[in-house]
């Protein structure tokens, strides 16, 4: 692929999910990839961390250190016409945020995701891989008519909770691990000077009563510092690779079941 610059489609999902949100911010940071995410993920999005119209729904947290931060200027992103934009190969790689939430969408227009690479992402609690789940196949059957797409060359599965407990269980799955990420522009080059010494949030009755503490459950955001984070640059690479269609460099060995 000699383009420079890579067309995504993310196709997004209206609850927080710390694993695709932060790899949407963080693609959305490259200046080497035209992003489109859709539908707009509003809590994104400076002012989008409640509802307008319904202000009490929010994200959990306020939004941590992840939501509310990126810009969108008028009419940068072009959300109209995906579908005929699929259908004309217009995207070079497709992302779709939840497998597990998203795989009806999946069902819908699963010829068109395979004519680019397909990439699933499934930040979930959960060891199981898609669709090994007693409920879903108590809900629809062992039938899910996504086996081909989910074993084509081109699909690569980003999981969070991979252990030696996910098991593909026949199916010829391109599984890689991936973990969460946390926006470079919240992180401090140095931890801040201590200004006091208890949290604020405080459970222990005996300790509450000798500071200025409360029990209430105030959520802010974290502050970091580099020394606590371990960048998953193999992650990425293994990302850029299913892009470009090319394997993996022999120091980021692919886990593939």
């Amino acid at each position: 692929m000699s383009k420079q610059i890579l067309r995504i489609l993310f196709l997004t999902d209206d609850r927080e999910d710390y694993l695709a949100d932060g790899l949407l911010h963080g693609l959305r940071e490259l200046p080497s990839v035209e992003l489109v995410d859709y539908p707009r993920k509003e809590c994104m999005y400076e002012g989008g961390r409640k509802s307008s119209v319904a202000p009490e729904f929010a994200v959990r947290g306020g939004g941590f250190s992840l939501y509310g931060l990126l810009h969108e200027q008028e009419d940068a992103i072009d959300r109209s016409q995906i579908y005929r934009r699929l259908e004309a190969g217009w995207f070079d790689a497709v992302v779709l945020s939840n497998l597990w939430r998203q795989w009806g969408l999946l069902m819908q227009w699963r010829e068109l995701l395979a004519r680019q690479p397909l990439l699933l992402l499934d930040g979930d609690d959960d060891e199981r891989l898609y669709p090994r789940s007693g409920t879903r196949f108590r809900q629809f059957g062992f039938a899910n008519g996504l086996n081909v797409l989910l074993q084509a060359a081109d699909t690569h599965l980003y999981k969070r909770e991979l252990t030696r407990s996910s098991k593909p269980w026949g199916l010829r799955l391109q599984v890689h691990p991936l973990s969460f990420s946390i926006p470079a522009a919240v992180i401090f080059d140095s931890v801040p000077a201590k200004t006091q010494m208890f949290q604020t949030h405080i459970v222990d009755s005996e300790l509450l009563e000798l500071t200025a503490g409360s029990k209430e459950h105030p959520h802010i955001d974290l502050i970091l510092a580099p020394q606590d984070l371990v960048l998953p640059l193999a992650e990425l690479v293994g990302i850029v690779c299913a892009i470009m269609r090319s394997p993996l460099p022999a120091r980021f060995p692919a886990f593939v079941t």
